[in-house]
């Protein structure tokens, strides 16, 4: 009530300077939760895009659909930076989505995939006004205000739109603007004007090509929530609802988990575009709204699954864009039978276990279906449970192979799932964890070189070498072969040969090898960092005898020696 009394107020106090009456005025029809009225001593939020000027701004604020149908005009206010009068070319006017507030991850609501866009010319427009008020002008681009900028604002409408958006009862949109300016000096530029009534979530800034949206609050303490001004409204008529559509036709048999075609059509009294209405059990409800409008007379199609056997009766209405429904269509009667068997859960994926950023990794499946159907695989990246990717169909059993890239370094569980033709789902697999790092793991140490044949209590000395990718020093650890390692020797730097020593107390035959872990902080501390996989190993025998382990100590290249060896 506070803000109806302020702004009748405001309209004794404010009068049109020119004479030139509003296009739309308070007590005329509108479509939306209720009309935002402009705040004449409020706010105009900086909505300009000049070319090659800085900053290209656009604005969007949200509205609540009361009445379904064509969002034929569109009303909003606005005014000029210094009361500095520019010329208008265009205005890009979009209508979107919205994606709701769910905080923490997403603190206030905002628009979400684009719905409809039109580029408006000035033909497009009527402009009523100019009205007076002290208005203060803030530009969330540059993060600047002025309060008592400026004193003119305008009406702008937008009527009788061809092609209008559609809108549904009961859903929120939001729509954005953005005024395209000719350049000039000074370059003038125009503010989407604020409302002094305030509906659900704050409106919202953006960029150009950045449409990264935050939420506005208006200075100069930026507690106080800013909406912006504008009304939806649309064709005002006579409706008469679509006629009722025909009985569905398609098949009369099928099978559980099985995707059926059906269709229908009707035509509307007034050629208005309709929808369809799917009544699967017959008990008066609709199951399922076609996502589309048609035009009149048009064929529909749905596809639709059964899931469990019985006798159904399809039954479908109609509803045109003004939301007027016809009565259902006579029934068809289907005889669902038998039952699909899912496919198997599939093998948990095969596939690199570390990898680095922005670096494409190869992973297979693959799974049997009981009934023989080929299969398509379903894969969840981040172990969220959300299929991120599905695949074309494969014979059951068939290995499947794909690619993948991880952007963000983390631990990643990746399951898989499959499902056949007819649409029945396996289990996931069990997850494979693949640890993705900006990080690469050293290379692979080649094998270690030093003597193959020696004797028991005696030191032995084995060099080895490998490079790190990244250019990140290098510790390593030989595996002795007789329960003991040499634990982490480093650091070193990448391509450096490096030695170790070891004493064999038993006789047998070894195999030696060793691997390596970089140190990415290159602080000591390797517990951050990744492993090469093992060396080739290299076969050490103890013991010999002591006067043979002299010859070829000595004598390495006396041919009588390899006869000794035999």
């Amino acid at each position: 009530m506070k803000k109806i009394i302020g702004f009748l107020i405001c309209m004794l106090l404010i009068i049109p300077i020119s004479g030139i009456l509003a296009d739309w005025n308070p007590g005329d029809p509108y479509k939306m939760h209720f009309p935002q009225l402009p705040d004449p001593l409020g706010w105009d939020v900086d909505a300009t895009y000049v070319e090659e000027v800085w900053p290209q701004n656009c604005l969007a604020d949200d509205w609540l659909c009361t009445e379904t149908g064509p969002v034929s005009d569109i009303h909003f206010w606005g005014s000029w930076l210094n009361d500095n009068i520019g010329n208008i070319t265009a205005f890009s006017i979009a209508i979107a989505a919205d994606i709701p507030a769910d905080p923490p991850e997403i603190p206030y609501s905002r628009p979400g995939a684009t719905l409809w866009e039109r580029t408006f010319y000035p033909t497009d427009w009527v402009v009523a006004g100019p009205w007076e008020g002290s208005q203060g002008w803030y530009d969330p681009g540059e993060g600047f205000y002025i309060p008592d900028n400026h004193i003119l604002y305008w009406q702008y409408n937008i009527e009788n739109i061809e092609d209008p958006f559609i809108q549904t009862e009961g859903t929120i949109y939001w729509l954005s603007v953005s005024a395209i300016v000719e350049p000039a000096s000074p370059q003038p530029r125009w503010g989407w004007k604020s409302s002094d009534d305030h509906w659900n979530d704050d409106a919202v800034h953006g960029f150009w090509y950045e449409l990264d949206w935050t939420d506005l609050y208006e200075p100069p303490d930026f507690e106080t929530s800013l909406d912006l001004a504008f009304v939806i409204t649309g064709e005002e008529s006579m409706n008469t609802p679509p006629n009722t559509p025909s009985k569905p036709s398609g098949p009369s048999t099928g099978e559980t988990e099985e995707w059926l075609t059906y269709s229908t059509s009707t035509t509307d009294p007034d050629d208005d575009l309709v929808r369809y209405g799917w009544d699967v059990d017959s008990d008066g409800i609709v199951d399922y709204w076609s996502t589309s409008y048609y035009p009149s007379g048009a064929t529909h199609y749905v596809n639709i699954m059964f899931h469990s056997p019985g006798v159904y009766y399809l039954r479908v209405k109609a509803e045109d864009i003004h939301g007027a429904q016809s009565g259902f269509s006579p029934s068809k009667q289907v005889i669902i039978s038998g039952a699909n068997n899912p496919p198997s859960k599939p093998s948990t994926p095969d596939g690199p276990s570390y990898g680095k950023q922005g670096v494409s990794y190869t992973y297979t499946t693959s799974t049997t279906d009981p009934d023989g159907d080929n299969v398509r695989y379903g894969w969840d990246w981040d172990g969220d449970g959300t299929i991120d990717e599905w695949t074309s169909y494969y014979h059951s059993g068939s290995t499947v192979s794909v690619h993948h890239t991880w952007l963000l370094p983390g631990v990643y569980n990746v399951r898989v799932k499959a499902e056949d033709e007819n649409g029945a789902q396996s289990d996931f697999s069990l997850p494979k964890t693949v640890v993705i790092s900006a990080n690469s793991p050293p290379a692979k140490p080649a094998m270690p070189s030093g003597p193959t044949y020696g004797r028991p209590g005696i030191s032995y000395t084995y060099t080895t070498s490998t490079t790190d990718p990244d250019g990140d020093q290098i510790y390593y650890m030989f595996d002795w072969d007789d329960g003991s390692t040499s634990g982490w020797i480093g650091p070193h730097n990448s391509g450096e040969t490096i030695s170790a020593s070891h004493i064999w107390n038993t006789k047998g035959t070894y195999s030696v090898k060793v691997k390596a872990i970089d140190d990415p902080n290159g602080d000591g501390d390797i517990s951050d960092g990744l492993e090469s996989v093992w060396s080739d190993p290299l076969p050490v025998s103890m013991p010999k005898s002591y006067i043979l382990y002299l010859l070829e100590q000595h004598l390495p290249k006396l041919s009588f020696l390899n006869i000794l060896r035999r």
